[in-house]
C-alpha cells in the first residue's frame, strides 16, 4: 500500500489548465478518469462528498500534492508513522529544545520543515508548485496530521521515524523586557479582563499561575486576598524579575515564584502546595498564541490543570473560541508596495512591489484588518473548554466554513482571530472589533497566483471551504482551500487553496 500511494504522488503531473483539473485513477483497481470542473474536482478531493466518477477514497485525485517537502509529510501519514506518545512529563529535561522534542507529536510534522530548515522557504515551494492544484487540496494530504480512523491506527503503530531536536542553551533565551512593555500597553483589555476576574474568584483561594511572565497576574491574586499564590515561569530572567516585583509589592510571605517549566518543577510546587492539601482552587494562565493555537503552550496549562485544580475549581480562561471571516486589505498591500513604487534614491525599483507582497504572503501575516474590511458576519470554527479539555486539543483541528457576503469588497483571503471568557460576563476578543491587542489578527491570503484573489466581489457572493491546522513545538502548519461564487457567474466558481507555515 505505501509504494502504491508513493507512486500515486510522485508519478509526473500533466500541465493543467486554470479551470480543469485532471484527476487520476482515485484507487489501483480503478480505471476511471475524468476531467471535472474545479468546483467538482474540489468537492470529491477536499470535501470528499464522492461526486467524481468513482466515489473511492484510497488515493483520490493522486492527492496532487508537488512539493516534495508536503508529499512526504502525506506518504508519512498514510503509511502510519506517527509518534507514540514518549516520555512522560516527569522526565522531561529542563532545556527548552528538549522539552519541545518529548512532547507527543507525528512524525507527519515534519513536513513543515526540520529544525534549522528554512519554512518559509519550504511553505514558498509548495505554494508555487500548487498553483495548477488549489482546488484539489485531498482530506488526508493537504495538512499532515489529518483527523481520522488512520490517524488512530497510525498512533498506536508506535514511533517509528522519530527526530530528535538539538538542544538549546537555556542562557541564550534572554527575556525582552522592552517586548513585555509593548505588551502590557497594548494588551490593556486583556490584562483588565483577567484582574476583574482574578478580583472575583481569587479571596482566600490557593492559586497556581502557569507561565507568571514578571508576575502582574500573580500581583493582582494577592491583591484579591488570595490565601496563597505558587506563580511557575520557565524563563530565568523573567522569573528572577518576576520575584522582585513580588516583593516590591510586598506579597513575599503570599506569592512564591518557581523557576523553571511546570512539567519539571512538580516537586518543588507540591512542596510549596503541601501545607494547602496539595491542590489549589484557582488556575490562571496566559497561554494563548498567535491565531490561539499558536506556540503550542495549552499543553503546560492542562498538565497543570489534571494535577492540581480541585473538583469544580476555576480555570482562567474558561473557554475560548476561534473565529473566521473572508477579508478586504488593501491598506496592507499598500504598505507593502508603496516604498518600492517611490522611486527610492532616484532609482525606479517597482519591479520588486510584486516579489515583495507574494514574500510578505506567503506564510499567515499577523496584522490588523479594519472591521470595515470584513466582507461577512464571522463564523466560530472552534471552541475550546478550558477547565476539560485534553492537552492536545489545539494541536490539530478540521473546520468547514460558508460565507454569504453582506458587504462589497475585494477578496484577499480569511481573518481567524479569538475571543475568551473567563467568567460568565468577563471576556476579551483579538477581533477587528476590539482594540487592537499584541495578538492582532492572523490573516491567511489566498495566494497571488489564485483565480480568486483580488476579485471584486459584491453582496449575495458566497465563499465557501475547509481551513485545518497542525501545530508542531513552535511552529504552526495552515492548510486552507475553498471557492468563490459570484452571482454573476455562478456556473464559474474561482477556487483557492494554500498550505501555509507560521514559525513562532
Amino acid at each position: 500500500f505505501c509504494s502504491q500511494v508513493a507512486s500515486q504522488l510522485f508519478s509526473p503531473i500533466p500541465p493543467l489548465d486554470a479551470m480543469t483539473l485532471s484527476l487520476g485513477p482515485c484507487c489501483p483497481s480503478c480505471s476511471s478518469t475524468a476531467r471535472p470542473s474545479p468546483a467538482a474536482a474540489y468537492d470529491n478531493v477536499f470535501l470528499g462528498d464522492g461526486s467524481a466518477p468513482c466515489a473511492g477514497r484510497g488515493l483520490e485525485a493522486r492527492l496532487l500534492l508537488r512539493a516534495p517537502v508536503v508529499a512526504a509529510a502525506a506518504v508519512s501519514l498514510i503509511a502510519g508513522a506517527h509518534c507514540a506518545r514518549r516520555a512522560s512529563s516527569m522526565a522531561r529535561g529542563d532545556r527548552v529544545r528538549k522539552r519541545r522534542a518529548t512532547m507527543p507529536r507525528p512524525t507527519a510534522c515534519r513536513g513543515f520543515g526540520n529544525p534549522g530548515s528554512d519554512l518559509f522557504a519550504e511553505s514558498r515551494a509548495a505554494n508555487s508548485e500548487a498553483a495548477d492544484d488549489e482546488s484539489g487540496i485531498d482530506e488526508r494530504g493537504g495538512l499532515p496530521g489529518a483527523s481520522g480512523a488512520d490517524d488512530d491506527a497510525a498512533q498506536a503503530e508506535g514511533g517509528e521515524g522519530e527526530h530528535e531536536e538539538p538542544e538549546v542553551d537555556e542562557e541564550g533565551d534572554l527575556f525582552d523586557l522592552g517586548a513585555h512593555r509593548e505588551m502590557l500597553q497594548k494588551d490593556r483589555t486583556c490584562m483588565e479582563a483577567f484582574r476583574q476576574a482574578i478580583f472575583e474568584t481569587c479571596k482566600g483561594k490557593v492559586v497556581l499561575e502557569i507561565g507568571c511572565s514578571t508576575g502582574l497576574l500573580s500581583v493582582f491574586a494577592a491583591q484579591a486576598g488570595a490565601k496563597r499564590v505558587v506563580s511557575v515561569e520557565a524563563n530565568p530572567d523573567a522569573a528572577r524579575l518576576a520575584m522582585e516585583v513580588v516583593h516590591a509589592n510586598g506579597f513575599s510571605d503570599v506569592v512564591s515564584v518557581v523557576e523553571g517549566y511546570i512539567e519539571d518543577a512538580m516537586e518543588d510546587v507540591d512542596e510549596l502546595l503541601e501545607a494547602e492539601g496539595g491542590s489549589v482552587d484557582v488556575i490562571i494562565s496566559d497561554w494563548m498564541g498567535d491565531m490561539l493555537v499558536g506556540k503550542d503552550l495549552f499543553r503546560s496549562f492542562a498538565f497543570a490543570r489534571d494535577r492540581w485544580l480541585v473538583l469544580g475549581g476555576v480555570s482562567l480562561p474558561s473557554r475560548c473560541e476561534l473565529w473566521l471571516a473572508p477579508f478586504d486589505n488593501e491598506p496592507l498591500l499598500e504598505r507593502q508596495t508603496g516604498y518600492w513604487f517611490s522611486r527610492p534614491y532616484g532609482v525606479d525599483l517597482s519591479v520588486l512591489a510584486g516579489p515583495a507582497v507574494e514574500d510578505h504572503l506567503s506564510r499567515p501575516v499577523i496584522d490588523v484588518v479594519q472591521a470595515s474590511g470584513i466582507l461577512a458576519s464571522p463564523q466560530c470554527i472552534f471552541r475550546l473548554d478550558c477547565s476539560s479539555a485534553r492537552d492536545d486539543a489545539l494541536m490539530r483541528h478540521r473546520a468547514e466554513y460558508r460565507f454569504a457576503l453582506d458587504k462589497e469588497g475585494t477578496f484577499h483571503g480569511l481573518a481567524v482571530w479569538f475571543t475568551c471568557e473567563l467568567l460568565p460576563g468577563i471576556s476579551f476578543s483579538t477581533g477587528p472589533k476590539a482594540p487592537p491587542t499584541t495578538w492582532r489578527q492572523t490573516l491567511l491570503f489566498a495566494g497571488p497566483e489564485s483565480l480568486a484573489y483580488g476579485v471584486r466581489l459584491v453582496v449575495g457572493d458566497s465563499v465557501r471551504g475547509q481551513i485545518k491546522w497542525l501545530v508542531a513545538g513552535m511552529d504552526l502548519g495552515v492548510v486552507v482551500a475553498g471557492l468563490v461564487r459570484r452571482t454573476a457567474a455562478p456556473k464559474s466558481p474561482l477556487p483557492f487553496g494554500r498550505r501555509l507555515v507560521l514559525n513562532l
